[in-house]
């Protein structure tokens, strides 16, 4: 599970630096993310990095909890920017990705958990 959340967070990172890939401009929409985006390829470095920490603490089999919360982190703020978008929207806008994020941040939660739970993890992360 932890190597498909690897490539789901490499395939977002890619996608965000080809905007006519992943924007369709809606004029009665709050456009939260494209905005971030605007300002600087910080998507794309939200889900690279945390893609490259994932991927190093699946690699090495050590500290994968921590893999799984950078990961958490870059998709709470996608999240987040999602919702106040949708729900800034006048009708409010479309929840549909909005729910995907937050399902991914709930995922990463589990999943960290469950290494953080697991006592080999923080030395050799080897059975």
């Amino acid at each position: 599970m932890s190597w498909v959340l690897l490539a789901v967070q490499v395939v977002v990172a890619v996608l965000h630096g080809f905007p006519s890939l992943v924007y369709r401009p809606n004029p009665r929409t709050a456009r939260v993310v494209e905005f971030i985006n605007s300002l600087g390829p910080w998507w794309i470095v939200a889900f690279g990095l945390s893609a490259t920490v994932l991927l190093v603490s699946l690699w090495r089999r050590r500290y994968r909890h921590l893999g799984h919360l950078a990961c958490m982190f870059a998709w709470v703020v996608f999240a987040v920017a999602l919702w106040f978008g949708a729900l800034a929207s006048r009708p409010i806008g479309p929840i549909l990705f909005a729910c995907v994020a937050t399902g991914l941040v709930l995922m990463h939660l589990v999943i960290a958990t469950a290494y953080a739970d697991d006592p080999h993890e923080g030395s050799h992360g080897e059975r």
